[in-house]
């Protein structure tokens, strides 16, 4: 294992965790020797929105660019327009044209639908007749059937509201715009490579159904999840309880780098060094169940740098070396454990001696410290 390391601008502790997992199994030979096909992980990449709700977000963002764009193009006087720029004057009959590629689209993605359905339903079958049903995890996501079916409804559902374009036409009927048929042409190109993807994402899927009930590829997908998620998760989870340990170090080291100087004052991570000394200086009243998921080293150790600064500006002294001194030195204690569920209020950030934090000192903590909602059966 490498050494620790808290590198880039926010130090994130996970992504380091990330970083350094990845960099041991470029190195691991039975990790190199099942890793997944190049178009799988391509797949993987395009369809790493994943939700259904992140696939509709994603689309109205770009939808709305081209109305803020056919906005700004409605005050453009027509002479200006290039010739090669399509309008609802040319090709006549467009609109129909557009109206029935979409339909052709809806009905595959319908038939796309239906083949999933048959194939979920077929390996149901299977894993309750041969009773390997852990194995069913790993089918969903090696062949990427929650993506697949997600995407299918998303732009299923984009497709039947976009038969009426219906922010196009708010938009000329409030701003009183000309058809432009550009925009509309742009959003059928976008129409049509998501549905190519989808289609590519089904062959996979269908590929996959097919490989799951032979034995032998059941194994090879066992190797290849084991590889590729299993392994770097609990890989990825060590390394992540390993630097919040050595975090107080991670943090000195970040705020005062080789050869700048001696440190002049300390923090400490965890709940065991909680008492109730020292002056509270953040405190969090969580009404849900939230647990700490990252800290970004590397902007708490900008604010001990400033705090240390300025504490050592207070004393007048420069900071001591002896162990004794360094006992002594003003502290910040963070009472946080990582990925410990918390839902009350808390006094997570004390400080022990030295002079108070800045108001934008703590604002940088607040946004160092990570926190993500737990659900309730964890």
């Amino acid at each position: 294992m490498t050494e620790p390391q808290v590198g880039r601008w926010t130090g994130s502790i996970n992504r380091s965790a990330r970083r350094m997992v990845r960099h041991q199994l470029r190195l691991n030979a039975a990790a190199v020797a099942v890793k997944r096909p190049a178009l799988h992980r391509w797949l993987r990449s395009v369809f790493a929105v994943r939700t259904f709700r992140r696939f509709l977000s994603a689309y109205l963002v770009l939808n709305l660019v081209l109305v803020a764009i056919e906005l700004f193009a409605a005050h453009v006087p027509v002479d200006a327009i290039p010739s090669w720029i399509p309008d609802a004057r040319f090709p006549e009959g467009a609109n129909a044209i557009i109206l029935n590629v979409s339909g052709f689209m809806i009905a595959a993605q319908v038939g796309a639908l239906g083949v999933i359905s048959i194939a979920l339903a077929l390996v149901t079958i299977i894993a309750q007749r041969d009773s390997f049903s852990t194995d069913v995890q790993v089918y969903y996501h090696e062949s990427m059937a929650f993506e697949v079916v997600a995407s299918c409804l998303a732009l299923l559902v984009v497709l039947c509201v976009q038969l009426l374009w219906p922010v196009q036409h708010l938009l000329h009927y409030y701003v009183h715009s000309r058809d432009a048929l550009l925009f509309k042409l742009i959003l059928l190109g976008m129409h049509t490579l998501w549905l190519i993807l989808n289609l590519g994402a089904l062959a996979h899927f269908a590929r996959t159904t097919l490989l799951f009930v032979q034995q032998s590829s059941r194994q090879a997908m066992r190797k290849q999840y084991t590889a590729a998620v299993s392994a770097p998760l609990e890989m990825i989870g060590r390394i992540r309880e390993a630097l919040y340990v050595a975090a107080d170090q991670l943090t000195v080291r970040n705020a005062y780098p080789a050869g700048s100087g001696a440190a002049s004052c300390d923090v400490q991570y965890g709940t065991n060094f909680v008492d109730d000394a020292g002056e509270v200086e953040i405190s969090s009243n969580f009404r849900r169940r939230v647990a700490l998921c990252d800290v970004r080293i590397s902007w708490v150790g900008w604010v001990i740098r400033r705090w240390g600064k300025r504490v050592e500006a207070h004393s007048g002294t420069p900071p001591a070396t002896s162990p004794q001194a360094r006992r002594n030195r003003p502290r910040l204690t963070f009472a946080l454990s990582l990925d410990q569920p918390v839902d009350r209020k808390i006094d997570w950030c004390r400080r022990s001696g030295g002079v108070p934090l800045l108001r934008i000192e703590r604002m940088i903590l607040r946004f160092a410290f990570r926190f993500a909602a737990v659900n309730d059966e964890n």
